[in-house]
């Protein structure tokens, strides 16, 4: 149990929140991307939708990402996957998200992470919560329900 705990407080390393309404989507991302969140703000369609499936199911986001640059683009790739929102347990699925620009120059590649972060967090669904439930129940902990109607993809 000492194990765990410890861990739910090294994974709340990094966690931010955002809030484009009365709901906030929890993340946990390193800071250059936190900083990049704040500065640019989680901006889709159907953020209410995936900030009720996170609230309901007990859940955050963990961001990934990586960022190259060649002689002829650059390049950004965004992993986000579901996780509980006070322990280190994670879903099976994660949704992903890769875009690329033929300029090779730093406000290209803010703006690239930013139009990938969005893209993946906006394809967060019922899938990511069932995944994130699975591993919930394998480890012996509560599931929770994200809503009562299910958007599967």
């Amino acid at each position: 149990m000492k194990k765990l705990f410890l861990l739910s407080l090294l994974s709340a390393i990094g966690t931010s929140t955002f809030a484009a309404s009365n709901c906030s989507i929890l993340y946990a991302a390193d800071d250059k991307l936190v900083d990049i969140i704040q500065k640019n703000n989680f901006d889709f369609d159907n953020y209410e939708d995936v900030c009720q499936h996170l609230r309901n199911a007990k859940a955050r986001i963990k961001l990934s990402y990586m960022t190259g640059t060649s002689d002829q683009e650059t390049t950004t790739v965004v992993i986000a996957t579901v996780k509980d929102k006070n322990l280190p347990i994670e879903s099976h699925t994660y949704t992903r998200s890769m875009w690329n620009n033929s300029q090779q120059d730093g406000s290209v590649a803010e703006s690239l992470i930013m139009n990938a972060v969005n893209h993946a967090v906006s394809n967060i669904n019922q899938k990511d919560i069932d995944g994130l439930n699975a591993s919930r129940k394998k480890l012996g902990f509560k599931t929770y329900p994200a809503s009562t109607s299910t958007n599967k993809k």
